[in-house]
Order: structure tokens, then sequence, then C-alpha cells
């Protein structure tokens, strides 16, 4: 075997250059580091970039603050910092998990380091900036709110924030190991107050909340404490709860044939405090509109519901005694606004109904196709079997007097209507020559018999004070063997 002896010299010449190649490899893999504005004693989230996957056995990275007594590192968000910690980057990953930088002064800027063997070391900064707890409401950051005396609470936060050169408010956690205590305080205590009003932010939390009661209607400005270690917040450091007056909800904006009657509900704005909360509603033109409390009861130009404590709403009923225009109604009740309902009045009519049909309505067809349908149905006398029928109370369009079976409403209380009807061949079959409607309901049964084979017709006579319906009027009965 041929040996080759190489001079001393030239052997570390090649071993120096190996090594350097070497080393310009790993050079070539770094940690990545951010750098950070952080408040005094809050604390921000971060990781450790890698350049490159970590290998297969996980990379540790330590982790130095320059300073600790001014930046300092946990690995959760809850644990009190230290001046180093380790995190391990898995395998095949090329960041590590969260760990937490946290701030424990106002002021100046501290670097902090990141390092693990075959990678080149990283550097960050971490400028501090001064902290503020900010108060919000319902809606957020919004300065004010609105809330209805005597409903439900209004729930309220304080969170922390660290403050920018603009004196904006940054949202960031309380540093682990530390909490923030805070008062609130409500300028107008009448107007409302806090379930609680001792409120604590816990280390690796950014937020504590508690509720508004609001009591009775006005303004009050709700602010919050500055803790110490914090500065005064020259944003959102106060909020303005302005507390009004609940309202009434009645039923409007409905039709009601004359003589008839719909159901209704009135509703508080909040619910009704102890001994429950009595609510008048008056006609303004008893003339033309009545009220009831009950389906079966006549009305009358103003009456009272109590609506029970803890309870919302309640029913009542609406009479009409006119065909046409408009009418008003007003509801009251003391601590709440007044309400005012608009209802429509239209004119009334009688209909009669088959077997699995309804009132017409907007089935009218157009002329070109033969106009309105006409409703109807087929009968035996083999079958020997009676028809059942349903005369209606109707409120009707005030232009083409129609009705469907939206518009069926009941004959109001205190009324009994009595409709006769005719039939135009008695031979072939037998109805009731006349019907009554009670007060209360919408409607009345009668039977149609047949008696022989042929047809006939069936129709409703309108009652003296209602008006003639244009369809379903009659019905149109084919009776067959």
């Amino acid at each position: 075997m041929l040996k080759v002896s190489l001079p001393a010299v030239l052997a570390a010449t090649i071993l120096a250059a190996t090594v350097s190649v070497a080393s310009g490899a790993e050079n070539t893999k770094e940690l990545l580091l951010t750098s950070f504005t952080v408040g005094a004693n809050l604390e921000v989230p971060t990781t450790v970039a890698l350049s490159e996957a970590a290998p297969v056995e996980g990379l540790v990275i330590t982790l130095t603050s320059a300073d600790p007594a001014k930046v300092k590192l946990a690995t959760t968000p809850d644990q009190a910092g230290s001046a180093s910690i380790t995190m391990m980057a898995r395998g095949g990953f090329r960041a590590t998990p969260e760990f937490y930088i946290q701030g424990l002064q106002g002021s100046g800027s501290v670097a902090y380091s990141a390092t693990a063997t075959g990678f080149k070391s990283a550097n960050g900064t971490v400028k501090l900036a001064p902290a503020a707890i900010a108060i919000g409401g319902p809606a957020g950051a919004n300065p004010s709110f609105l809330a209805v005396a005597g409903s439900r609470p209004t729930k309220i936060n304080v969170f922390s924030v660290a403050l920018d050169d603009a004196g904006n408010a940054v949202p960031q956690l309380i540093a682990g190991g530390l909490s923030a205590t805070v008062e609130l305080t409500t300028s107008v205590p009448a107007v409302g107050s806090f379930t609680t009003s001792k409120l604590t932010i816990q280390g690796g939390l950014g937020t504590a909340g508690t509720q508004f009661l609001p009591t009775t209607p006005g303004q009050t400005t709700l602010a919050v404490s500055v803790p110490a270690g914090f500065a005064p917040a020259s944003k959102n450091s106060t909020i303005t709860a302005n507390v009004i007056v609940p309202g009434i909800g009645v039923t409007e904006n409905v039709t009601i044939g004359q003589n008839l009657q719909v159901g209704a509900a009135v509703s508080l704005g909040t619910r009704a405090g102890q001994g429950g909360v009595r609510v008048t509603l008056t006609s303004d033109k008893p003339d033309k509109l009545i009220l009831s409390n009950s389906s079966t009861e006549k009305g009358t130009g103003s009456i009272t519901i109590t609506i029970p404590e803890s309870g919302v709403t309640s029913t009542y009923f609406l009479q009409a005694l006119g065909q046409s225009g408009t009418v008003t109604y007003t509801a009251t009740a003391t601590g709440y606004k007044t309400r005012t309902g608009t209802i429509t009045l239209a004119p009334s009519g009688v209909v009669m109904v088959g077997p699995l049909t309804l009132p017409e309505g907007q089935l009218l067809r157009p002329a070109a196709q033969g106009g309105a349908r006409q409703q109807g149905f087929l009968s035996s006398v083999s079958a020997g079997k009676p028809t059942r029928l349903y005369i209606h109370t109707v409120q009707l369009d005030p232009v083409s007097h129609r009705a469907a079976d939206i518009t069926i409403q009941a004959l109001r209380a205190g009324l009994s209507l009595t409709v006769d009807l005719k039939n135009s061949n008695p031979n072939v079959g037998t109805i009731d020559s006349r019907v009554t409607i009670e007060g209360g309901t919408d409607h009345a049964v009668t039977q149609f018999v047949p008696k022989s084979e042929g047809p006939v017709a069936l129709s409703v006579v309108t009652p003296a004070g209602f008006t003639e319906a244009s369809n379903d009027a009659w019905l149109q009965v084919i009776v067959s063997k």
C-alpha cells in the first residue's frame, strides 16, 4: 500500500478549511425573535421562530432577559416570570410553543436573547410602556350605553391595557404572578349601581366583569380606579350609562271589521316589579273602537290590565264599532312611557264555507280566466251522509269587499248575530233556514242533507249592519244518486 505523508503545515491548513465550512453551514440556521411593546405589569405571548425545522429529537432553546428587573420571561400565562427559561421546539417544527414576555416597568427598553445548539442566536427588544385599566360597557369601548330602568342588569367589564405613545389602549394580559384590583364608582348612585364594585384581574387574564343595575331614569358616569403600578387611562377610563324610562308595546297596525274583534297583547319594556304593573288602555274614539279584558265580555272605552310581578305581557281584545278610517288608543302605566297604537277599520260580512275549503280570498282569477272561482262540493243520496257547512264572520276589503281565510274574525262580544240561509231547491237537499253566531266566536255550523239527485245553490243573507261579501256568499252543490 502506498503511503503519502503530508507536511504538517498543509494538514493544518486542510483541517482549518474543513472547520470553516462546517461553521459556515451552522450559521445558516437561525433563531428569529420578535420585538414588542409591553405595558408595566402586563405580558404578551410570542414564540421563537426557526429558519429551518428542528431536528427529529427536538431543539432546546434558552431565552434570557438582559435585565430581569425590568423584563421577565414565563412559559405559561399565569406563571411568575424569571430571568431565563427554556423552550422545546418539536422535531420537524419551525417554531416553539408560546411563551410570555412580562414587563415590570413603564419606560425604557430591554433586550432579550435566544440561543440553541447548532443555530445562530437571536436578539429581540422589549419596549416598556405604561399600563392602565380601562372600562367598557355592553358595546365594548363605546363611551356610553343605554339601559332601561328596572330592566335586566347590563354587563360591565374592566380590562388591562398598555398605552402607546398616542395614549391609545392596547389590550394585554396581567403578568403571571401578579394581579390588579380596582374599584368601580357611579357618579349618581340613584340612577344605578353595581352588583360587585370591587374587581380583580388575575395574572394571565386580561379582564374581569360585573353588572350594572339600572334603577331610575337619568345619566351616571361609571369610572374605574387606578391600581398601584398602573397609570390613569387617557381614554376609556369612564363610560356613561343613560338610563331611560321603559316603554310599553301594544297591538297596532291591524285591520278590524265592523262589529268584529281581534285578540291583542300588551308588553312591558321591563319585567313588572313588586305588586305588578297596572296598564290602562283607553280608546281615543270609543264610538268607533272599544276594548275588553275578555273575548266574551263587551268592551268599553277604557280598561285596566294588571301584569303580575316579574311578568312582561298580558292579553286583551279590540272591538270595532266603525267600518272605515283609522282610530288610535293609548296605553299608560306609572313609570313607563305612554304608547299609542293605530287600528284600521273596515266593513265586515258573512260567508259560507263548504268541506275542505276556506274563503277564496286571494285566489281571484283574472276576468279572462273566468273571474272568481265558484266554491262548492259534491254530495250523494246513496251515501246518506250530511255535509257540515260553516258560516263565518269576516273582515272585508274596503274596496273589493272580498274576504280571505286570514280575514276571518270573531263577532265582538255583547252581540248575537242571526244569519238567514237560502236554499234554491229544497227537494234536492236541506239546510237550516237560520243560524246564530254568538259573540266571541267566528262561526256557526249547519248541515246540508241530500234528498234527491240534482243541483242546488246554498247562500247566506247578509244581516243588517254588515256588507255583502263579493266572494263565498253562496255554494254550488251537485247531488248524485
